[in-house]
């Protein structure tokens, strides 16, 4: 609800880059709620949104929940398609800009997982991708100086927690 009255917020006063995330954290929890078509529907509109106002990294978390309820929902195809456009770009450029990169990676990992049923030479693509993300992890919370402060950004942002790799990796470990 409150994600809704931020994007009403947002279209009434013009604030694109605003309705971009509120499209895209909307989409997440829609996600999550299980309503797939309506978080597809809300990941186009904010990839819409972020193409027209050239969002560059931004485009890639909307991609990401994209290719997941791609994948959810059988569009196989689809879903490859948006990983292989999130995987060219931060080849490009790097995660600079991208919103949630670990929350990317986990999501390319996830699809990738998905399509190995299908295609099992996914599963070294799956891999690498699942390493990349979990390599990025471990990097910002290495860069974090109190253990404490580790420990949360670990524990609390719950794809750093649902990511493979992370357990036992708590703290500096």
């Amino acid at each position: 609800d409150r994600l809704r009255r931020a994007l009403d917020a947002h279209r009434a006063i013009g604030n694109l880059r605003g309705q971009g995330y509120a499209l895209t954290h909307l989409g997440y929890t829609l996600m999550r709620q299980g309503t797939w078509d309506a978080a597809g529907d809300a990941f186009e509109q904010a990839l819409a949104v972020r193409r027209e106002t050239g969002a560059g990294g931004l485009i890639i978390d909307s991609l990401a929940g994209l290719a997941l309820v791609a994948a959810r929902t059988g569009d196989h195809a689809a879903a490859l398609a948006h990983v292989d456009e999130i995987e060219a770009w931060i080849a490009q450029h790097g995660v600079a800009g991208v919103e949630f990169p670990v929350q990317v990676y986990l999501a390319c990992y996830q699809v990738l997982g998905t399509l190995v049923a299908t295609d099992p030479a996914l599963r070294v693509r799956a891999d690498a991708t699942l390493e990349a993300g979990y390599e990025l992890l471990i990097k910002r919370r290495d860069a974090i100086d109190d253990e404490r402060a580790q420990r949360q950004f670990m524990e609390n942002i719950p794809f750093h927690r649902a990511h493979p790799g992370s357990a036992g990796q708590l703290a500096g470990t």
